[in-house]
């Protein structure tokens, strides 16, 4: 059986050994986001795309309200253009129509527009969303594993002074030892 101060000692190591563990984790983390920033694309792109067909429904709402926010916020509709939405192989689109999302319109406004009539071309959003949803993605993804590798430094700085810390405490006590 361990007395109380080894008990102490064995739970400090511990303790010490999971947060070393946690920050390799965000250290790992940190640098694979930055490393696989190239694949953006890729990534986007093939997301996108198998999104598309679970587009409108009601099993896909979560889906259908996320294409919606990025078509509106990056001004953009379709993965590559607004044809995209016709080879979903769904009922609810075709050449003339599109999601409300892919066209400027008043707020308020309900259900799907004509907006690909030649009178109506000024509302179509135009430009694809893998070119900029991705760059966003891209852009930021250096941001987001920077933010990754500061937090696991100061993280593991934490520990280092949590473990000098105990250290002195111990030794205020007349305890000698780790």
């Amino acid at each position: 059986m361990l007395r109380g101060l080894q008990r102490e000692l064995l739970h400090d190591v511990d303790v010490s050994i999971l947060l070393v563990f946690i920050f390799i984790l965000e250290l790992a983390a940190g640098i694979s986001g930055y490393v696989l920033r190239n694949d953006t694309y890729n990534l986007v792109s093939n997301t996108l795309q198998s999104s598309m067909g679970k587009y409108g429904g009601n099993t896909s709402n979560e889906i259908t309200y996320i294409w919606d926010e990025i078509q509106v916020d990056f001004d953009c509709c379709g993965v590559n253009n607004a044809s995209d939405w016709g080879k979903t192989n769904d009922k609810l689109f075709n050449d003339t129509f599109l999601p409300m999302s892919c066209c400027r319109t008043t707020t308020g406004a309900i259900g799907t527009v004509r907006c690909m009539d030649p009178d109506h071309k000024e509302t179509l959003r135009t430009t694809g969303c893998l070119n900029s949803f991705g760059s966003f993605i891209k852009a930021h993804a250096v941001s987001l594993g920077a933010a990754g590798i500061a937090i696991a430094v100061i993280q593991f700085f934490g520990v280092l002074f949590a473990c000098y810390l105990s250290k002195q405490i111990k030794l205020q006590q007349g305890h000698t030892g780790f």
